[in-house]
């Protein structure tokens, strides 16, 4: 149960990190209509401005979803960063611009900043690193 809430949580973020990516393009304007300089500055704006929201809105997951141990934070950091990549990964390749973008700085500051939000809480939180002995896990 708790690994099919993981990935839910993540396609939903999946979810809620490309609708901040949309929101943060609407004062850009609109893309050259092809692949120049302008564009790819454009593309890397709009992938920064994108990296802080991302990394709240993982955070914010990981403090609603209350997870008890830096092990677990660490776990859905990576699942949640996993799927996300993944998601990117077929965006971009359906579009026909994966090595363009992939060969990018930006892409990866998004990455770090989504992989970083559970992280984060958990060192705010003062999380243990694993369940004591005997205990038992969240729900």
């Amino acid at each position: 149960m708790n690994i099919l809430r993981m990935i839910l949580v993540g396609l939903l973020l999946i979810v809620l990190v490309t609708v901040a990516e949309f929101l943060v393009t609407i004062p850009l304007g609109s893309p050259p209509a092809e692949a120049n300089a302008e564009w790819l500055r454009m593309v890397d704006l709009e992938l920064l401005l994108t990296a802080l929201p991302a990394g709240l809105l993982t955070f914010l997951a990981a403090v609603l979803l209350k997870l008890p141990t830096r092990r677990d934070s660490l776990l859905h950091a990576a699942v949640w960063t996993g799927l996300y990549a993944l998601s990117l990964l077929l965006v971009l390749r359906g579009n026909g611009i994966l090595g363009i973008v992939l060969a990018r700085l930006p892409v990866y500051v998004l990455l770090v900043f989504h992989f970083l939000g559970p992280l984060v809480q958990a060192r705010i939180r003062h999380l243990p690193q694993a369940q004591p002995q005997g205990s038992t896990t969240n729900p």
